[in-house]
């Protein structure tokens, strides 16, 4: 256990030099520095870099035919599945398909009836695991294992990411893969957020979090609204990611913040799920963090393939990773 500690802060404290053109050392820069100034050193896997994609769903799909010896599940698809439903494609999220149409029915604007209109419902994937908690593996029935795994959006909401990576892994056929779609921090309503660091994993998984913290939520609760009228395109075309802290915002949208995240707090202690983005990374910090976790053996996926936004509009990032 010293060691891992050691190891961790060893990792999430460590400050990188830059060397001028004569040699001397010059001002090293903090963790903080590197990341706001997008210079986080990327780890060294094919696809980072300049390559791009621009259709998710050919990313996730990519060399496989779903059979009954190349099996997908998919995590949490709603009304935007991955992959084209049939025997083959598993589903997973935590209510039933009718319980997901009840909620966005009962939204006046929801995001299903602004993308699909009239049609909304019809599009909505059948979920064959109700998760309710716990390991994903508890719930598949007959120790069904998958050569895919695939998720849009879901890794953020993950409290302990550390266990269910490792879940993840245990799920997959030898040589299997997870495939996700991440939201990147800088260009979503995430931007003016404290990024995640490997500190806040770790404790995570150390603590067996399942819930989102009270810090989290109130974090959440006080940038979000200010920073939703920004779109992608506009968080491109800005000045290097800079976070607006919370002691600049005027006392009443603080007191505000400390209402509703306290009011959330208590109904998660009454047993109802407070969603929140847990997770909030740029593609080159995940890479990062992914990395280091895999080198201190706390999770067992390595990182094959990393995309990062195509410029000007895209918000998500895309990752490969294998079970070797």
């Amino acid at each position: 256990m010293n060691l891992l500690i050691t190891s961790v802060f060893s990792a999430i404290i460590c400050v990188y030099a830059s060397t001028g053109p004569s040699g001397r050392q010059e001002k090293k820069l903090t963790y903080y520095e590197l990341f706001d100034r997008g210079l986080l050193p990327h780890v060294d896997i094919h696809g980072i870099g300049n390559q791009t994609i621009n259709d998710r769903t050919v990313y996730v799909r990519d060399g496989i035919t779903p059979s009954a010896n190349s099996m997908v599940l998919e995590i949490a698809p709603l009304c935007a599945a991955l992959f084209p439903q049939g025997p083959y494609v598993k589903n997973l999220d935590v209510q039933s398909r009718e319980e997901n149409i009840k909620k966005y029915d009962l939204e006046k604007n929801s995001w299903p009836k602004d993308l699909f209109g009239e049609s909304w419902k019809e599009h909505f994937a059948e979920v064959h695991y109700i998760w309710k908690g716990g390991k994903y593996s508890n719930i598949i029935k007959n120790g069904e294992k998958f050569q895919r795994i695939v998720g849009s959006h879901v890794i953020e909401h993950i409290p302990d990411l550390i266990s269910w990576l490792n879940d993840l892994y245990d799920l997959l056929l030898p040589g299997g893969e997870v495939r996700m779609l991440i939201p990147d921090m800088r260009f979503n309503w995430d931007h003016r957020r404290r990024p995640t660091e490997l500190s806040d994993i770790i404790g995570n998984y150390l603590e067996q979090r399942q819930r989102p913290t009270f810090d989290t939520l109130y974090e959440q609760i006080l940038f979000a609204p200010h920073s939703l009228n920004s779109t992608s395109r506009d968080l491109w075309n800005s000045p290097p990611y800079q976070r607006k802290r919370g002691e600049e915002f005027p006392l009443p949208f603080v007191e505000l913040a400390l209402q509703q995240s306290t009011w959330a707090r208590d109904q998660s202690n009454k047993g109802f799920y407070q969603d929140a983005h847990v997770n909030r990374w740029s593609a080159s910090a995940f890479a990062y963090q992914m990395n280091t976790l895999y080198q201190l053996k706390l999770v067992k996926f390595k990182v094959v393939n990393l995309y990062p936004p195509h410029p000007i509009d895209s918000a998500e990032f895309f990752v490969t990773l294998l079970k070797e």
